[in-house]
């Protein structure tokens, strides 16, 4: 839910914790609020829960979250991909 405290998160209710699109961005242009972005994957991650970053749309953004506490990512970084190739590419990176 989008709109869940970071208390809910971490409350063992929830396998992961989804970090917004809109929080990321707002961190990379005010950069003053990076260290609170590391520091909510950072505590999430020591509750033993994965955290999922919104609005990685490309390679650079893609290297921020790399180097966070971040377990998944999502954007527009990579193609879709159609339910007929799924099955392929599972079995190639299985």
């Amino acid at each position: 839910s989008g709109n869940a405290g970071l208390m809910w998160g971490l409350s063992g209710m929830f396998e992961r914790v989804k970090i917004s699109h809109e929080f990321f961005h707002y961190a990379l242009k005010n950069r003053s609020a990076m260290p609170l972005l590391h520091a909510v994957a950072d505590t999430v991650a020591c509750h033993n829960r994965g955290v999922i970053l919104e609005g990685v749309e490309n390679e650079a953004l893609f290297r921020i979250a790399r180097d966070m506490n971040v377990q998944g990512c999502q954007g527009w970084l990579y193609r879709r991909v159609g339910a007929d190739e799924l099955s392929a590419i599972t079995e190639q990176y299985g």
